[in-house]
C-alpha cells in the first residue's frame, strides 16, 4: 500500500464542509464524490465520508470507505488503472479551476503562527466500564489556538514570584465549550456558552529568571447539557506547569492536564447503544492533555470547532 500510496498526493479534510458548502473546493468535491460509495444516498445519513481518488481536475477515479489496508489497496489499483486510460487534457486542472480554488479562505489561513498553538490528546483512563475492543485504546486528538495577546493574558501581569491571575473567562471557556469533550471514540458536538457551569484556571508564577518565567495552573470545570436525547456533561479539575520565553513572548513549554469525568452522549461519538440508556449517565473517567509540541511552524490542523470561536 505504501507503494500504491506514493503514486499519490494524499490530502485530509473534514467532509462535512465539503459535502454542505459552497465555495470552489467544496464544488470540486461535490462534483466527483457522488460518483463514489455513497454517491445518491440519504439514509442512514447524507455524509459522503471516505476515501477518494480523483484527477486535479476533479476527475473521480475510485473510492472506498474502510479501515483494511487489503480494501485501500483494490482501491487504489483501481485508480491508477483509470488514471492510465485517460487522456492528458482530462488529468490536469484548469486555469479558471486553479483561480477559483485560489479564492478560498480555509481555517488554517488564520493560524496564529506568533500565538499558543496546544495539541489536545483526550482518552479514556483506568476505571472506564465501556472498554472493549478497539475501545481500551481509543484515543483522539485536536488543536487548541490562541492569538499573541490571548497567549500572554495566561500569565499574571507582573512578574513576580508569588504574583497571580484568573484566566480571562473566554479563554477558559474556549477549552471548556470546544476542547473538554468525549471526542475520545469518534466525533461531538460543543457545548452552548450557556451549558458552561464552571470555567476557572488561575496562574501562578513560581520562578522568574532573566530568560523565563515559570508558573503553575489550577483550576475547574464543568459544562452540562441537560435536554434531549443527547443530555451530557463534563467535569475535571486543572493542573498544569509552563514556562514563557521573555525574549520571545512566547510559550516554550506548556503542558496543562484535566482530569474528572464525563457523562451521556452525542449522536456520533461512539458511546452507544453499547451499555442501555440510563448506565450512559453513570459518570466515567477521562482526561485530557493541552501541550505545546514541535515548532507552531508544524501544527497548521485547525481545531475541529474552530469555527466556534469567532474570530
Amino acid at each position: 500500500m505504501r507503494e500504491l500510496v506514493s503514486e499519490f498526493v494524499p490530502v485530509a479534510d473534514e467532509v462535512h464542509r465539503l459535502q454542505k458548502g459552497k465555495t470552489a473546493d467544496a464544488r470540486l468535491f461535490q462534483g466527483f464524490c457522488e460518483e463514489g460509495h455513497y454517491g445518491g444516498r440519504t439514509k442512514p445519513t447524507d455524509t459522503r465520508q471516505g476515501i477518494y481518488a480523483c484527477t486535479a481536475s476533479g476527475r473521480f477515479l475510485a473510492s472506498v470507505n474502510t479501515r483494511h489496508p487489503d480494501a485501500m489497496v483494490r482501491m487504489l489499483e483501481k485508480a491508477l488503472a483509470n488514471f492510465a486510460a485517460l487522456e492528458e487534457g482530462d488529468r490536469v486542472s484548469s486555469p479558471e479551476l486553479l483561480e477559483a480554488l485560489g479564492t478560498v479562505q480555509r481555517a488554517e489561513d488564520r493560524f496564529p503562527v506568533d500565538g499558543l498553538v496546544l495539541r489536545v490528546a483526550s482518552k479514556d483512563m483506568p476505571g472506564t466500564k465501556t472498554r472493549e475492543g478497539w475501545h481500551e485504546a481509543a484515543s483522539n486528538l485536536d488543536w487548541a489556538w490562541f492569538q499573541k495577546s490571548e497567549a500572554r493574558d495566561f500569565l499574571p501581569e507582573e512578574f513576580e514570584v508569588g504574583q497571580t491571575r484568573a484566566v480571562p473567562k473566554a479563554l477558559v471557556e474556549r477549552l471548556v465549550r470546544f476542547h473538554l469533550l468525549d471526542n475520545v471514540r469518534g466525533q461531538t458536538t460543543p457545548f452552548g456558552r450557556k451549558e458552561v457551569r464552571i470555567a476557572k484556571l488561575e496562574s501562578k508564577i513560581e520562578c522568574v529568571e532573566e530568560s523565563f518565567v515559570d508558573v503553575r495552573f489550577s483550576g475547574a470545570t464543568l459544562a452540562m447539557h441537560d435536554e434531549g436525547p443527547w443530555a451530557r456533561g463534563f467535569e475535571t479539575k486543572l493542573e498544569g506547569v509552563a514556562r514563557w520565553d521573555r525574549a520571545n513572548g512566547r510559550f516554550t513549554r506548556f503542558e496543562l492536564v484535566a482530569k474528572g469525568d464525563r457523562w451521556g452522549r452525542t449522536q456520533y461519538n461512539a458511546r452507544a447503544p453499547e451499555r442501555d440508556r440510563e448506565a450512559l449517565f453513570e459518570r466515567e473517567p477521562i482526561a485530557v492533555l493541552f501541550e505545546v509540541v514541535g515548532g507552531p511552524e508544524l501544527q497548521r490542523v485547525a481545531p475541529a470547532h474552530f469555527w466556534g470561536y469567532g474570530w
